[in-house]
């Protein structure tokens, strides 16, 4: 598994995410994803009000591999409030 930074590319307001670091094993897995309500990794939904609507406005950036054990997940968030 490797960690992943995902940055969104388009306008940011309140109440949305702005970045998050996830576990998946690619790059399209990690885009595959986004934070849920509680923090939590659910699958991408371009109809949610919190992250882009289009996986083409995602930076991904790889950041390294992910110790032993670390399943898919969200493991950090940032969120305009």
């Amino acid at each position: 598994m490797k960690l992943f930074l995902l940055e969104r590319t388009d306008y940011i307001q309140w109440d949305m995410y702005i970045s998050f670091i996830v576990c998946a094993e690619d790059e399209e897995s990690a885009k595959n994803l986004m934070p849920g309500d509680d923090g939590e990794a659910v699958p991408f939904n371009k109809t949610n009000q919190y992250w882009v609507r289009s996986k083409s406005k995602i930076k991904c950036t790889e950041l390294g591999t992910a110790n032993e054990g670390i399943e898919q997940s969200i493991i950090l968030s940032s969120f305009a409030s």
